[in-house]
């Protein structure tokens, strides 16, 4: 079950929060500059809209990205 203290947090997140959670996941130097939370997926996911740097382009893009949280073990991942 997600509680209403994480609904609250996975709902907010900031730029260095999604970079921390990508850190976990694997994910290294992601640059995000600006996220905006945009609703949950059908599957249960946190979906963000995200503003990061690309350092093989050299400029800022947009995408978005997806928390995903398993309550059992307290953890969230994050995908592309």
């Amino acid at each position: 079950m997600i509680t209403a203290a994480n609904l609250k947090y996975f709902t907010t997140l900031t730029p260095q929060h999604i970079e921390a959670i990508g850190i976990n996941t694997g994910y290294r130097n992601l640059n995000i500059r600006q996220v905006e939370f945009l609703g949950l997926t059908t599957g249960g996911e946190f979906c963000y809209s995200t503003v990061f740097f690309d350092d093989v382009e050299g400029e800022l893009c947009n995408g978005k990205v997806f928390v995903k949280y398993d309550s059992m073990m307290d953890k969230a991942t994050l995908e592309f």
